[in-house]
């Protein structure tokens, strides 16, 4: 039977990844001051005015996708006679996946012949891109939804996301750090270092003083628990700091001249609580990668 991959737009796919693929992505949406814009991300575009705005002190909230909007996105689907495979921005971030599963539901009711699986990412960004980008090679490859679903859910713990941002206040109004931390942070130039976990929560799991330590360290992590493996890209996602971008993809070239780099510019729904300047990295490593 036939499926389609479908994505939402904290994935960071490209428009041209998407439409030679066939993915669909559903669209998650964000409020600024300026006023409500769809979260649709364009490769082409920098988002320096977007970034700007956010260091000159515009604020923004997101929100999650409800259930009637992925009915309107699942559903064409279904009646076409595809199946789908949702892999779904992590459910340590975000209740996407929750509405997903109302709206699959719903539908199954009412095609009790049509599959929809939903595969939590326990990532964003790049770390959404790096399961898609293995199910997409699966699929080509003529591996069937149900298998291709196992072989996602069994590389999400092997997928590494370990990040930095340019200033902890945007952490600080996630409630991912105290407000003493983050001004102290900030009045040191302490940089934190932190990470996807297991259960795709957004933890700190290190600090670090002065920006190009921290790059480095970035690297350092590729470098210990990446094992050099090849099989997928090494992603990298920047908030408006190419320079910053382009010096980790030189590291990580020094530990792995074989790595096939991709970077792009970060997203703007999830950039959101992370900020201007923030830096990530993504790779393949073992099983138990997410606990170091």
């Amino acid at each position: 039977m036939s499926y389609k991959i479908v994505a939402d737009t904290a994935a960071n796919l490209t428009q041209k990844f998407t439409k030679e693929n066939n993915i669909t992505v559903i669209p998650l949406s964000y409020h600024t001051t300026a006023g409500d814009v769809v979260g649709s991300f364009d490769e082409n575009c920098d988002y320096r005015d977007f970034y700007d705005k956010l260091r000159s002190g515009m604020t923004a909230t997101t929100s999650q996708i409800n259930p009637e909007l992925y009915i309107s996105y699942f559903e064409p689907i279904i009646e076409k006679g595809d199946d789908i495979l949702y892999i779904a921005i992590s459910s340590g971030i975000s209740g996407c996946i929750s509405s997903a599963k109302i709206a699959a539901e719903e539908l199954k009711s009412k095609y009790p012949d049509r599959k929809i699986i939903i595969v939590d990412s326990r990532g964003a960004s790049l770390g959404i891109f790096l399961p898609i980008f293995k199910a997409v090679r699966n699929k080509n490859a003529g591996i069937d939804i149900y298998e291709n679903a196992k072989l996602i859910n069994e590389l999400v713990p092997r997928i590494m996301q370990v990040f930095t941002v340019g200033d902890l206040m945007h952490l600080r109004r996630g409630g991912r750090v105290s407000g003493a931390t983050a001004i102290i942070g900030k009045a040191l130039g302490i940089k934190p270092l932190l990470k996807g976990d297991s259960n795709g929560k957004i933890v700190v799991c290190g600090k670090i003083r002065g920006r190009r330590k921290v790059i480095e360290e970035l690297k350092n992590k590729y470098a210990t628990l990446s094992k050099n493996i090849n099989d997928l890209p090494v992603c990298i996602s920047h908030c408006d700091c190419r320079a910053d971008a382009e010096m980790l993809e030189n590291m990580i070239k020094q530990v792995n001249p074989k790595a096939q780099i991709i970077t792009l510019v970060h997203e703007p729904v999830t950039a959101i609580h992370l900020g201007p300047d923030s830096l990530a990295l993504y790779f393949e490593g073992d099983i138990n990668v997410r606990e170091h």
